[in-house]
C-alpha cells in the first residue's frame, strides 16, 4: 500500500533535448515564479555524470533540470526537481522519492534563478 501522494510538482513544459545545451534548462528555470521552491539535489562536475544521473531516474525526468554554473571550462551542474508553490510542498515530494534525492536542499527559485544568470 502506497501512502498518500503528495502534491504533484507544476508541470514543466516539455524540454529540448538536454544533450544540445550545456547550459540545461535555463529558459524553463527562468519561466517559474521566483517565489516557488524546488529541491537542489546535487552539484556535479561534469555534464556526463548529469546525463548518467538523468538516465538513472528516467521515471523523474520530465520534472529534474540543470543548469551550468562557474566560468566557461570549469562549470559545475547544478541539478534540480520541479517546482513547487511552498517549501512544505517541496519537502513533502523529497520524503517520497529515492534516497539519492533525499540529501537535497528546498531552495527558493529567485536565488537558483539568481545564481544560474551568473553563467560565463
Amino acid at each position: 500500500i502506497a501512502p498518500a501522494s503528495p502534491p504533484e510538482p507544476i508541470q514543466a513544459a516539455p524540454s529540448k533535448d538536454k544533450a544540445e545545451s550545456g547550459n540545461g534548462d535555463l529558459e524553463w528555470i527562468h519561466s517559474q515564479p521566483a517565489g516557488n521552491y524546488t529541491v537542489q539535489l546535487m552539484v556535479l562536475s561534469y555534464k556526463n555524470s548529469v546525463d548518467r544521473f538523468l538516465k538513472k531516474y528516467a521515471e523523474y525526468r520530465d520534472e529534474l533540470k540543470y543548469y551550468a554554473i562557474g566560468k566557461s571550462g570549469q562549470e559545475k551542474y547544478v541539478l534540480i526537481y520541479g517546482s513547487f508553490e511552498s517549501a512544505t510542498d517541496a519537502l513533502n515530494r523529497k520524503s517520497t522519492m529515492p534516497d539519492e534525492f533525499n540529501k537535497g536542499m528546498v531552495k527558493r527559485f529567485k536565488l537558483i534563478q539568481r545564481e544560474s544568470r551568473r553563467h560565463n
